[in-house]
């Protein structure tokens, strides 16, 4: 029988997935989330009290002939974590970094020419420690897995603000004073017209700075980031 879930802070379909032994679409892709699936867009950025509906496990049957050994590999998809880094404007390109998950062994990389960190992590990972950069110019940041909230609500706005380095305070989910200013350093820096409202020009331009590393900085522009 399916299981309806309550979300809480930190769920996403591919944790939820990896808990339940499904393929994250073949849980986005029932039916019965077709009302939440038009709602949030994306399977991993929901808002807890949502409720994910997760299908029953169908059985699969193998034949392997009897008297010798046979190995099965269940298969599952690992998360993948990816984030831009900058310091100021300016994207931490090309610099070491060590990401550390869930107090595990620590993975370490290079960002690519934009700042971009992409790396795998397990799927129901929760939080870690990520250092960018080395010496006087290393960065650390503490990194909560799983925890943004979809754009068209406001503790998501408050969210992207603060990852982007506008001060909102804490995501209280009401369009305070601090966030309504937040937002109109964000228009201001965007060249968006300065109105402290999430109209639709600010919430694209949220969305691409925020949510879609590989488009922003636009290559137009980047020699004034």
């Amino acid at each position: 029988m399916p299981i309806r879930h309550t979300v809480v802070a930190g769920d996403s379909v591919i944790s939820l997935s990896d808990e339940h032994g499904l393929f994250p679409d073949t849980i986005w892709n029932d039916g019965g989330n077709a009302d939440l699936k038009q709602k949030r867009q994306d399977m991993n950025v929901l808002l807890p009290g949502d409720v994910v509906v997760i299908p029953d496990l169908r059985p699969r049957l193998e034949k392997r002939p009897t008297g010798a050994k046979h190995r099965f590999r269940r298969k599952g998809l690992p998360a993948v974590f990816r984030l831009q880094v900058f310091d100021q404007n300016i994207a931490r390109s090309n610099e070491p970094y060590k990401l550390t998950v869930d107090g595990g062994a620590p993975q370490t990389g290079t960002t690519d020419g934009q700042g971009i960190i992409q790396c795998f992590i397990p799927a129901q990972s929760k939080e870690g420690e990520l250092v960018v950069g080395k010496g006087d110019d290393e960065l650390l940041f503490a990194v909560e897995f799983g925890y943004l909230d979809p754009l068209n609500e406001v503790t998501g706005v408050q969210h992207r603000l603060t990852n982007l380095g506008y001060d909102c305070g804490e995501p209280d989910g009401t369009w305070n004073a601090q966030t309504k200013q937040a937002l109109r350093d964000f228009q201001r820096n965007h060249s968006i017209q300065v109105t402290g409202e999430f109209d639709a020009a600010t919430k694209a331009k949220m969305h691409t700075v925020h949510d879609e590393p590989y488009k922003y900085p636009d290559p137009e522009e980047s020699g004034s980031q």
